[in-house]
């Protein structure tokens, strides 16, 4: 009888690469990369040459990474409604200075944008609590 270990040609196994020192790094990625090009099999390619056999890189996400980049996005959307803001108002006293509105039309328009600010920021707030949230999920 055939030794089972031996005998068997089905599989090809797996490679690992990691850091020794635990610390991220795109060298581990980019030879990641040039081991798995390197290995006809298990390279992306199937029997017929054309289609993928799903062989693929499993790496670790970084978290924290992606939740400053969201707090950033965040922060850049609010800067975008406060600068639509700083445009209406604008509209707004320019109207009031060339006595196209009344003064309390002035006020009632400043507070409504104001009102609609505030609600656009509190949704940015929502999105990117919630999207950290999900990185955190992963």
């Amino acid at each position: 009888m055939q030794d089972l270990f031996t005998s068997f040609k089905d599989n090809c196994g797996f490679g690992l690469l990691a850091s020794i020192d635990n610390k991220p790094s795109h060298k581990n990625l980019e030879d990641a990369i040039t081991s798995l090009e390197r290995m006809m099999h298990r390279g992306a390619i199937a029997a017929d040459g054309k289609s993928g056999d799903g062989s693929g890189l499993l790496f670790s996400l970084p978290k924290d990474f992606f939740r400053k980049k969201a707090k950033e996005f965040g922060e850049k959307a609010k800067i975008a409604i406060r600068n639509i803001r700083r445009e209406a108002n604008d509209e707004i006293k320019k109207m009031f200075k060339n006595k196209e509105i009344t003064e309390d039309d002035q006020k009632r328009g400043l507070d409504k944008i104001q009102e609609i600010t505030d609600e656009f920021v509190e949704k940015v707030d929502e999105i990117v609590s919630k999207k950290i949230d999900d990185v955190m999920k992963i």
